[in-house]
């Protein structure tokens, strides 16, 4: 089991959100058994508090379960108790310091690059919410990576995922990149037909002028690894931005700013390429659509796995066959 602690400077905002949002999550995907959750402060302000209503009121809305609960201080025996902890910015490592001293196991990381805001003083707990989910989603993709990783080490040429998240760029796709690409989407074709998915790209999907056009427009993306091209795919972003979801038999959740990835195919020499890219993709807004098969299990089963929600079907222009439309927000 592993054991997360989230901090913040009170322990009546950001973390007690952090705790209840992220207990909501790993029990939607029923992992309740795989972790321990708690949240604490580095100051002494709020001890014995309850959580701050405007952060009950957002938690309310979203429909996070949470409960009465009373702010408490992190301990020295908190830091060896726990494997992860996640703090919401720079002033709680620094003001941690005086609590455990140096961080020499490496278990404090910033919840998400970059801090999330006190919402005490910006008022902005709608942000704040958003900022908590996208670094909760951020650490469980991470840690599914690595169960695939374990579960298959033994795999014949494939690499791990750690030395994927250390050295992957992503970037948009350049002339050069062509016949790398073309190469990537053959052996896509191939692993679907392998795997019970031998009508989604039949033996013509991609044709190489669309892929050619992908690269001219600018929409074109690929994972680059050590200056190897390892994967491929297509990246849009904008209100109402790709026409193929605008008719749905079903609804979407969010009709507002989306991205959305087609055409995704790894050349295979590295678990987890796939995950990685569509984590950079709802990376770039939070907002993030896609579309597959309805044999394409695979492609379903890392969707579900990222947190992605079924919303219907939809209707692409390459062929007669409906889409299973997902969407994370």
């Amino acid at each position: 089991m592993k054991k997360v602690l989230f901090i913040c400077h009170g322990n009546i905002c950001r973390s007690p959100m952090a705790e209840f949002i992220f207990k909501n999550m790993v029990n939607e995907r029923g992992l309740e058994d795989e972790y321990y959750i708690e949240s604490a402060a580095v100051s002494r302000e709020e001890i014995g508090n309850d959580i701050y209503p405007p952060a009950k009121a957002e938690l309310k809305l979203h429909g996070v379960p949470f409960e009465r609960r009373r702010a408490r201080q992190m301990t020295r025996e908190d830091y060896d108790r726990f494997d992860v902890i996640f703090v919401m910015d720079e002033s709680n490592i620094r003001r941690m310091k005086s609590i455990i001293g140096a961080d020499d196991a490496h278990k404090v990381r910033m919840l998400l690059e970059g801090g999330i805001a006190d919402p005490w003083y910006t008022g902005g707990f709608d942000r704040t919410y958003e900022d908590i989910v996208r670094g909760c989603e951020i650490f469980l993709a991470e840690q599914a990576a690595a169960s695939d990783r374990d579960t298959n080490a033994e795999r014949p040429g494939a690499k791990h995922c750690d030395q994927l998240l250390s050295t992957a760029i992503i970037r948009k796709s350049e002339q050069r990149d062509y016949e790398r690409i073309l190469k990537i989407y053959e052996r896509a074709r191939q692993f679907m037909r392998e795997h019970g998915n031998p009508n989604q790209w039949n033996t013509k999907w991609p044709p190489a002028e669309l892929v050619q056009e992908d690269i001219e427009v600018g929409r074109g993306y690929v994972c680059e690894i050590d200056g190897s091209v390892e994967a491929a795919f297509v990246y849009i972003q904008g209100v109402d931005v790709d026409p193929t979801y605008r008719y749905i038999e079903g609804s979407w959740k969010d009709d507002s700013e989306y991205g959305a990835v087609h055409r995704i195919a790894s050349a295979g020499n590295y678990r987890g390429i796939g995950e990685f890219c569509i984590k950079w993709a709802f990376g770039q807004c939070g907002h993030l659509r896609m579309d597959t098969h309805g044999d394409n299990e695979v492609m379903q089963n890392l969707l579900t796995k990222l947190g992605f929600e079924r919303r219907g079907i939809i209707y692409v222009v390459e062929d007669n066959y409906p889409r299973v439309a997902f969407e994370k927000v």
